[in-house]
């Protein structure tokens, strides 16, 4: 948790004074890896890192566009590791590994849509992203039964 604080002050400090390029390619980075090693149980862990990236959804040079695509982008980068396993066994495996990763993506998601819905309606882009990413987590999971 203070690793996130100190993530959250650096950011803070240092994205007024970057160029927006250099924030965008940070935040890919950063928003993957705080919300993939915080799928563990540990809820004060997830709360910390949920405050985290609300903040960086609030900050005026990132905002919640930017974070919500970030989130998105993860989502599909697991379901299409599902989908690139040919077998069915392994991609039975590779699904039940990447399964609670993918739901705290998407309540990842949920959180940025709750705060910052008014923002994100008007980006046609984003849901267009989102309908396309919940209907392949419908197939991958359609495959499971």
């Amino acid at each position: 948790m203070e690793t996130l604080g100190m993530l959250r002050a650096v950011v803070g400090a240092l994205v007024p004074h970057m160029s927006t390029l250099d924030v965008h390619l940070m935040l890919g980075s950063f928003i993957g890896v705080i919300v993939a090693n915080t799928v563990s149980g540990n809820i004060r862990t997830q709360i910390s890192s949920d405050k985290v990236i609300i903040f960086f959804a609030k900050h005026s040079n990132i905002g919640p566009f930017v974070v919500a695509k970030d989130i998105l982008k993860s989502i599909e980068k697991c379901i299409k590791a599902v989908q690139v396993v040919t077998k069915r066994d392994e991609q039975l495996q590779v699904l039940q590994d990447k399964k609670a990763t993918i739901l705290r993506f998407l309540s990842i998601l949920q959180l940025l849509l709750q705060h910052f819905s008014i923002v994100l309606c008007y980006q046609v882009e984003f849901y267009d992203k989102c309908i396309e990413i919940i209907a392949d987590s419908l197939v991958v999971l359609a495959q499971d039964d």
